[in-house]
């Protein structure tokens, strides 16, 4: 089962780092100026930043459903950015793991990359029953349900850094990786949830994750 939260009864923490947009507009070019102000980063970038280190991997976007095709039309229309997956649907399944649980909330992920191969997720979220406010519930309802703590935080295009999940600023300031607990231990994928926690074990971050526990769920 998945988590889905209304806005209204999300925990949010802010926290004050101004030069959050100065990092991520560095680093990908001016793919915030293509964002509206539904549109929310969140993940790794993010991750990164309050953890003082410096940004790897790619930048993860969640859009709202009626918004995407307005910001596939810009990225589409930039010089410094060119698709690099097709534009397929995800395809919809009822497994029992953190991938099919993602992919109830995803209705299309497209990637752009550019000329130095960084690259975009554009990760649009499936229709909202909500209505919607200033962060569509649909696309919260994506960053509630990451497997790793850490990654619980958003940024929108104003700069504002907020904590969705309680205890997530706290672990990318202290570099400890723990799992959502928000999350049914089922919708955790193993091999996902590993390969992650080895990267970040690799570059100094401590890991309090049993993967054993999780290692049926493929």
């Amino acid at each position: 089962m998945l988590v889905p939260k209304l806005q209204e009864e999300i925990h949010t923490v802010e926290v004050d780092i101004p030069w959050a947009l100065s990092c991520i507009e560095e680093k990908f070019d001016d793919a915030l100026i293509m964002l509206k102000n539904n549109c929310l980063i969140y993940g790794g970038a993010i991750r990164d930043i309050i953890a003082e280190l410096p940004i790897r991997g790619d930048l993860d976007i969640a859009i709202p459903y009626n918004t995407y095709n307005r910001i596939l039309s810009a990225f589409d229309n930039s010089s410094r950015w060119v698709i690099k997956n097709p534009k397929l649907p995800m395809a919809k399944n009822n497994n029992n793991n953190y991938e099919g649980a993602l992919k109830q909330l995803l209705h299309n992920v497209i990637i752009y990359t550019n000329l130095s191969g960084v690259e975009v997720q554009l990760m649009q979220a499936s229709p909202s029953k909500y209505r919607a406010v200033k962060y569509d519930e649909s696309v919260l309802d994506i960053v509630y349900n990451v497997d790793m703590l850490c990654s619980g935080i958003i940024l929108d295009i104003e700069g504002n850094i907020k904590e969705i999940l309680p205890g997530a600023i706290k672990d990318c300031k202290n570099k400890q990786l723990n799992i959502n607990p928000k999350l049914d231990p089922k919708q955790i994928c193993y091999d996902v949830l590993k390969n992650r926690v080895v990267k970040l074990v690799n570059r100094g971050w401590t890991n309090n994750i049993n993967l054993e526990q999780y290692k049926d769920n493929k």
